[in-house]
């Protein structure tokens, strides 16, 4: 410990060199612009999709598990990415919305406030400023037509003074998608039909028979009469061969059930009758994972709320098809984003139709989402990796259709012939994987929502006639910030020039990979990710999440009981009925240390840091915890030399994965800070220097609503606009209400120059 102190006192005296860098590369923009024709961009956003998911990046995947279940067959992605220049050393953040906010507007989450994934509790300060500057803003500036399809996540509606159509706030002319973190919870009351006592049958919304282990086939309910075919004028369709209770809900139905869980094999207006179809995008009691959830469209101040009905990863294709046939504008450059939800939680099957040939659901294996009376924890893990290897290959098929029926690319069989030369397309995924659904080598315990590996190492691919010598590996460090900028340099634009100078950019030039085959001098040389606690209401209470197959515990990101059993998790927090039984809380626990020092808990775990930062140099590897304690918070360190880290011959750039001290075999690769070698030590300072500098490069300026880096006029102007009962980027003392207290902090935080 002593020698931590005494190389932090050699840091802070030593001179420092910023690692921030403008993203200027003109002559690359300039030789985009001349060829003109290549403009037209297709971004495709996998969710939850880390560098171990796919084939075409991670090599060492294993072809078959020991539980039988074999990884996803990816072709489509796989081609697209070996079609195009593969970057192999991309970090992402290690959450949804902090890599959805860098990526949009090519700042790190310290600067945007969006520091984790954001949830209905959040202020306005963590979701994206409508005073942040987006690519979508300056590519419309640019004469580009754009559209957003699926899942947006760079804020959430619940506190966001513009609600659902945030996303016009933000600068996106055209969306249609979900303005939630993600699909619905799944509904265990098939629409209000079981009983309370039934309503722990059926984990992934439909029923399932429990002789043949597949969906039952059953009655099929609508919430409008049927104009034709089996059943004309009925609001149902009766059992029938070939069409069961997952076909039921693909077509827009709910299966029909007893209170006991029962199939109705036919229909009647008494069983229709019971049947709550919620027509609330606002109510969520009664929406159903992928099949049955919310959708804004929006292309104005004002969001039009539905419910949609099908399967998600379905209607967001048809949706980018339809805009892609029916409303661009030809001859005008076109940027198209298709945010798929897949494959994030919770895990439900994908319809019968959206399946690879040969596959099927294992016949010894039950299909459940998460946990349900009668299954082993063990059966639900295994469950949860063969949902995520439907969904993925669900997500393969649907990215071909939208490629083919768009007349984007042409494939025979698996291989991919053609794209047309005026559009680029950019794959990538937004995060690390979920630990159930991780891939060997990877490490499941350090996954998303960490900065280790497996949390922020994504696949990158671009594709296209901008491509130099396709089929190449790019090793280079890329963050996702760096996309901000190559969107631009796409469309001829120096996004320096669009941004105002007071708004860092952390993004970096990328377009020299793309259009120089040879060895081009590297855009960065240190790599970060970042991961921490956004602001909640003052008073905000969670409770403690403890996932017990890694022996950790959060109170921050899942953070209700539906979330947290949706996600593998057990929920000790309020209604869990937990006494926490500590002179602190009598009763439910509110954090983890409170559940830590309950006599009922007898179990051991590791919390959640509130906070992690990570730097890398390409080999060596620093990571700063934030660590909750008793009285208070405290950090640790980890550093990591890679080359020497487990699986390192295996993986692209022979850079193996921080596993730590609890992994299992001797797979720990943290190297002690009181052992380090010369070049270690040497390391280590300078990462160390990196990444405080990094940290440092974003100066406080509370109050600064408009993000101009002053406190004035202009303040008290955007105050007074957002005036009134709700929260806004002006809500200074979080209290959900921008009133006159604000109206005092900001007079009293009054400040002409912070950068001064």
């Amino acid at each position: 410990m002593q020698w931590q102190f005494f190389l932090r006192s050699v840091l802070i005296a030593a001179s420092s060199t910023a690692i921030v860098c403008t993203a200027s590369d003109s002559a690359h923009a300039s030789r985009v612009a001349e060829r003109g024709s290549e403009r037209n961009i297709l971004l495709l956003i996998i969710d939850d999709a880390g560098f171990d998911q796919l084939t075409s990046f991670n090599y060492d995947r294993k072809t078959g598990e020991p539980n039988g279940i074999n990884p996803a067959r990816t072709p489509t992605l796989d081609a697209i990415a070996r079609g195009g220049v593969r970057f192999m050393n991309t970090w992402a953040m290690p959450d949804c919305s902090p890599s959805r906010s860098t990526l949009f507007t090519g700042r790190f989450p310290m600067r945007t406030g969006v520091l984790n994934a954001c949830l209905p509790s959040d202020l306005p300060v963590s979701q994206v400023s409508p005073y942040e500057v987006t690519i979508a803003e300056i590519l419309e500036n640019h004469g580009y037509q754009q559209h957003y399809v699926g899942k947006w996540h760079l804020g959430d509606p619940t506190l966001n003074p513009a609600g659902p159509a945030m996303t016009f706030a933000a600068g996106f002319p055209s969306f249609d998608g979900t303005p939630y973190g993600g699909p619905a919870f799944i509904d265990r009351t098939l629409a209000g039909q079981l009983s309370t006592d039934a309503q722990g049958i059926y984990s992934c919304g439909f029923p399932v028979d429990p002789f043949t282990n597949e969906p039952a086939e059953c009655a099929c309910a609508y919430e409008t009469p049927i104009p034709d075919g089996d059943a004309p004028g009925l609001p149902w369709t009766d059992a029938r061969r070939g069409f069961d209770s997952l076909d039921c809900l693909a077509s827009g139905g709910v299966p029909m059930v007893e209170s006991n869980g029962e199939p109705i094999m036919t229909g009647s207006y008494d069983a229709w009758s019971r049947i709550e179809f919620t027509d609330s995008a606002t109510d969520s009691e009664f929406w159903n994972g992928y099949y049955v959830m919310p959708r804004a469209q929006v292309d104005s101040p004002e969001a039009t709320l539905s419910v949609q009905r099908g399967y998600a990863t379905i209607l967001d294709t048809d949706r980018a098809i339809d805009w892609m046939q029916n409303e661009r504008t030809p001859d005008q450059p076109w940027f198209l984003t298709v945010s798929y939800e897949s494959i994030h939680t919770p895990y439900q099957q994908a319809p019968n139709d959206l399946r690879m040939p040969g596959s099927s659901w294992p016949r010894n294996l039950p299909q459940v989402c998460a946990d349900q009376n009668w299954v082993s924890p063990e059966e639900v893990e295994r469950a949860q990796r063969e949902l995520t290897r439907q969904m993925l290959e669900g997500i393969d098929l649907e990215v071909r259709r939208l490629l083919v029926d768009s007349e984007v690319a042409v494939f025979e069989g698996d291989e991919l012939v053609s794209i047309d030369p005026s559009v680029t397309i950019i794959m990538i995924g937004d995060n690390g994987t979920y630990y159930p659904s991780v891939e060997a080598p990877f490490d499941f315990a350090r996954a998303k929502a960490t900065v280790y590996q497996t949390g922020v190492s994504v696949p990158l691919s671009v594709t296209g006639s901008i491509v130099e010598q396709p089929g190449r590996i790019n090793q280079n460090l890329v963050n996702i910030a760096d996309l901000f900028v190559l969107l631009g340099e796409i469309a001829g634009v120096d996004v320096m020039d669009e941004v105002p100078p007071t708004h860092i950019i952390d993004g970096r030039p990328m377009l020299r990979y793309l259009t120089d085959a040879g060895d081009v001098p590297p855009a960065r040389t240190i790599n970060f990710a970042q991961l921490g606690e956004n602001q909640h209401p003052l008073g905000t209470v969670y409770g403690p999440c403890v996932l017990e197959s890694l022996g950790l515990c959060t109170d921050s990101i899942l953070y209700s009981q539906s979330l947290c059993e949706d996600s593998g998790g057990v929920w000790y927090g309020p209604g869990s009925g937990f006494n926490c039984g500590t002179s602190r809380r009598p009763l439910d626990c509110a954090t983890c240390l409170e559940l830590e020092d309950a006599p009922g808990y007898p179990e051991s775990f590791s919390i959640l840091p509130l906070a992690q930062e990570a730097v890398t140099d390409g080999r060596f590897k620093l990571i700063q915890n934030h660590i909750e304690t008793g009285s208070g918070s405290a950090i640790t360190f980890e550093f990591y030399d890679l080359r020497d880290c487990p699986f390192a011959e295996n993986l692209p750039g022979e850079l193996g994965i921080d596993y730590g001290e609890t992994a299992p075999g001797g797979l720990d690769c943290s190297l002690p800070l009181d052992d380090l070698d010369p070049v270690q030590t040497i390391a280590f300072l300078e990462l160390y220097e990196a990444l405080q500098e990094q940290l440092q490069s974003e100066i406080p300026c509370p109050g600064d609503g408009n993000l101009d880096k002053r406190v004035d006029a202009a303040d008290i102007g955007g105050l007074l606009q957002y005036w009134g009962p709700q929260s806004s980027v002006y809500d200074l003392n979080q209290d959900a209400v921008t009133d006159v207290i604000d109206l005092g902090l900001l007079l009293i935080y009054w400040n002409p120059d912070c950068t001064q």
